[in-house]
């Protein structure tokens, strides 16, 4: 028994392409679902481990933002 079959009929082909697109958006779904946790800590490592000192809000200068120490960004 062959792995595949030829899709004749428009029914067919819609069906082939429907199938493909629920895989890519069930494999899509996984990767978003494992990148967004491991970015979403390595981000709050990489800013807890930041030290912010007295001199570096002095040398800012005036039209970059404000620095919120504690501000962190959900994603």
């Amino acid at each position: 028994m062959p792995f595949f079959k030829i899709a004749h009929t428009y029914a067919e082909r819609k069906q082939v392409r429907q199938f493909w697109e629920n895989t890519r958006k069930q494999a899509e779904d996984i990767s978003n679902e494992y990148n967004r946790s491991t970015e979403n800590t390595f981000h709050k490592n990489f800013y807890d481990n930041i030290k912010f000192e007295q001199e570096d809000f002095m040398k800012r200068p005036d039209f970059f933002e404000p620095i919120n120490r504690f501000q962190y960004i959900e994603m």
